[in-house]
C-alpha cells in the first residue's frame, strides 16, 4: 500500500497544483506496531514540507502585495534577491528576500538610489515567538545540552537551535521581562509623602500560634494560625497586631 500526502492552496480565483509533502509505503499482509500509522521521522517530514509550502506561499503573496508603490503606484525596479533564514518550530525555513530599488517619487537621486528588503526587515528577529517560547520552557526545567536533544528528538529542529544559541536566546528573553517589570514598576503611582512622620520602631517582636475552634461531641474541628506582632516605638510607646496566616478546615486534634 502506497499512502500519499498531498497539499493544494486554494483561494477565491484559483486553486494551486497538488503539492507533494509525504509519500509512505506499507504491506498489505503484516500489521506491525512500529509500521502502524506513522512514525516520528514520517511525522517531522511531513510537518516540515507542510510548514515550507505554506510559508513560502504567504511570504509570495505578501511580497506581491508591496511589489508597487504605495505613492505612486510605480511596481518596484528589481535589484537582486538573496535568502532570508527564518527558524520555526518546524524547520528551519529558506525564504526568497528580494531588494527594490527605492522609487524615484521618494528617493530624487536617480542615479544612487537606495535599495529596500521588506522581507528583511518585517522579520528582525528571524526566529518565530513559539519556538522561542519552548526553548525558554524547556531550559527552565532541564540543562541546555538536554533540552536542546529533546527538542530536536520531537520536531524537525536539527537545523534550528543549538546549546549556544539557546543560551543566548534565554538570556534575552529574560533581559526582556526584566525590562517589562522594570517599566511596569515605574508606571505605578506613586504614593504622597505623609503629613506627619511615622514614629520610629526601636524593636519588634514576632510569634504565631495555632488555634483550635472547638465544636462540642465533633473530634475534628477548624485550626487557624496566627501571627501575632509588637513594635516598641522610640516614644516609649508599642503596638500590637496581628494577622491570620493559614486556615485548615479540618485538623486532626
Amino acid at each position: 500500500m502506497r499512502f500519499i500526502i498531498e497539499a493544494r492552496i486554494v483561494d477565491e480565483a484559483s486553486s494551486s497544483e497538488p503539492i507533494l509533502l509525504g509519500e509512505m509505503e506499507r504491506p498489505d499482509a503484516e500489521l506491525d506496531p512500529v509500521t502502524l500509522g506513522f512514525t516520528l521521522a514520517e511525522g517531522r517530514r511531513l510537518v516540515r514540507g507542510a510548514q515550507q509550502a505554506l510559508v513560502t506561499e504567504q511570504v509570495a503573496r505578501w511580497l506581491q502585495q508591496r511589489s508597487v508603490c504605495d505613492c505612486c503606484g510605480t511596481p518596484y525596479a528589481h535589484k537582486d534577491e538573496r535568502t532570508v533564514a527564518f527558524r520555526s518550530i518546524f524547520g528551519r525555513l529558506a525564504l526568497p528576500s528580494p531588494r527594490w530599488f527605492q522609487c524615484a517619487c521618494k528617493d530624487g537621486n536617480t542615479r544612487r538610489r537606495s535599495t529596500r528588503s521588506p522581507l528583511a526587515a518585517a522579520l528582525p528577529e528571524r526566529v518565530s515567538p513559539q519556538l522561542e517560547h519552548l526553548l525558554v520552557k524547556f531550559a527552565a526545567h532541564l540543562p541546555y545540552a538536554r533540552a536542546v536533544e529533546v527538542l530536536q528528538e520531537l520536531l524537525p529542529l536539527d537545523e534550528c537551535i543549538s546549546v549556544s544559541a539557546t543560551k543566548n536566546r534565554v538570556r534575552a528573553v529574560a533581559d526582556h521581562l526584566e525590562t517589562i517589570v522594570a517599566t511596569g514598576i515605574e508606571r505605578l503611582p506613586r504614593t504622597e509623602e505623609p503629613s506627619t512622620p511615622a514614629a520610629k520602631v526601636t524593636s519588634i517582636a514576632v510569634d504565631s500560634v495555632w488555634l483550635r475552634h472547638c465544636t462540642p461531641g465533633r473530634s475534628y474541628a477548624r485550626q487557624v494560625s496566627i501571627a501575632a506582632a509588637r513594635a516598641s516605638l522610640a516614644d516609649g510607646t508599642t503596638q500590637l497586631c496581628g494577622h491570620v496566616t493559614k486556615q485548615v478546615q479540618r485538623g486532626s486534634t
